[in-house]
């Protein structure tokens, strides 16, 4: 190839300076700007971070690229009412207008956290032993092997007001998968959007995507089983168990309390919300997928939406913004 050819190429390809330059601009960004277990986080197992929906907006802002989605009125349907989304991100470049890069994202009912519900929880005659309260704090995986393991809980006796082990019941299949159309939708929004961006700016070599949406459908079926996420909600719950206030990190910001995220929780359940859409509620509006994640100031905000009567699973239906 002679000369000219190459200057034509060089002309409209990065040089190695400027992907060194792009890389280390992605990692500056995680580092300054990217926070752990809110735009990002480390699943057991993995050698990279799972870039979060968060993540991915802060990623957008730096590069300037506007998201455009195709796809969302074309669901694939499925024997008993069951629905698929396959949506298709497009990333705009807002200086120039051109197309930066697309990536693609699926979501269905039948995913296991979307297609059954543990069934009714029957309660044993054996207490909870005392070191299950303290060790539930300190690892999970290990308090719940001390009330049986997989498939059990705690939940208090309504005759005595003591804590007992329970057995959750077989899972069985929601009756009405419509109540998710909107949330598949969402996700593979999501799923599509994290994958245009990774795709986009080179970033996958620093995040994966979707290891946390794969450890959700662990153990699909009916196996008589509720999972280790699923045990530890519960457990953030029970907002009358005693519990020490959280002390201040480094920072000096404070943080939400165990009590005040059981209490929070109770009042997603009350109005109506699945996890999955307490978790997308708590993303679309602080950019955190869990609870306990939120800082100490959103608690009153979110009371007092509540007390307004202006918390609602309805109200989720806002696009990803950029």
């Amino acid at each position: 190839m002679n000369d000219a050819a190459l200057a034509t190429i060089s002309e409209e390809t990065l040089s190695i300076n400027d992907m060194r330059a792009q890389v280390n601009l992605i990692q500056h960004v995680m580092q300054k700007v990217m926070k752990k277990d809110e735009h990002y986080g480390t699943i057991p197992g993995t050698s990279k971070p799972t870039l979060y929906k968060a993540g991915a907006e802060k990623l957008s802002l730096t590069f300037r690229l506007a998201p455009s989605y195709e796809g969302e009125r074309e669901a694939i349907s499925f024997q008993g009412a069951h629905r698929e989304y396959v949506i298709k991100c497009i990333l705009t470049h807002i200086p120039t207008d051109k197309v930066f890069g697309q990536g693609l994202g699926s979501c269905t009912t039948m995913e296991a956290k979307y297609r059954y519900r543990t069934g009714e929880v029957s309660l044993t005659d054996k207490p909870v032993p005392q070191d299950y309260w303290t060790l539930r704090k300190e690892n999970p995986s290990e308090a719940l092997k001390l009330i049986g393991g997989k498939g059990h809980t705690t939940k208090k006796d309504p005759n005595t007001g003591k804590w007992m082990i329970a057995v959750a019941g077989e899972k069985v299949e929601h009756d009405n998968p419509a109540d998710y159309y909107n949330t598949v939708l969402k996700m593979a929004k999501k799923r599509a959007y994290v994958d245009a961006m990774l795709s986009a700016t080179a970033a996958s070599d620093i995040f994966t995507q979707d290891i946390d949406d794969m450890k959700a459908n662990e153990n699909a079926g009916s196996e008589p089983s509720r999972s280790e996420v699923e045990h530890k909600a519960e457990v953030e719950a029970q907002d009358d168990i005693p519990v020490e206030e959280s002390s201040p990190p480094a920072n000096g910001e404070r943080k939400i309390t165990e009590k005040q995220v059981g209490l929070l929780h109770a009042k997603f359940k009350e109005k109506g919300f699945t996890e999955d859409q307490r978790y997308e509620w708590l993303s679309d509006n602080y950019g955190v997928g869990s609870t306990k994640d939120l800082p100490f100031k959103a608690v009153n905000e979110i009371m007092e939406i509540y007390n307004k009567g202006m918390l609602s699973p309805l109200d989720l239906q806002n696009d990803i913004p950029y």
